[in-house]
């Protein structure tokens, strides 16, 4: 978790909220605390719950990196893809 992603655990099953502004813009760092409270969740054996701050999940990639360079777009959406795969992979 980071400042970007806050992790609650419950008995059952933990909830991962994207609180990254207004957007909830998908960035690199969004991306590492999604990672590792996907982690945590795995050691502690719980259910997950990905959530966004009230209104809104997440608008998508963050375009302050997306138009930064073609490198920086290919860096993020690459890391999106591997997080998008754990995701739907995860047990």
């Amino acid at each position: 978790m980071n400042e970007f992603v806050q992790y609650k655990s419950e008995e059952n099953y933990t909830v991962i909220t994207i609180v990254n502004g207004k957007a909830n813009a998908i960035s690199h760092e969004v991306i590492e605390g999604i990672n590792i409270s996907l982690d945590k969740a795995e050691q502690e054996n719980k259910v997950v719950i990905l959530t966004g701050q009230e209104g809104i999940f997440s608008a998508g990639f963050d375009l302050k990196v997306m138009t930064k360079s073609p490198e920086s777009a290919k860096e993020l959406v690459t890391k999106g893809s591997h997080l998008s795969l754990r995701m739907l992979s995860f047990s």
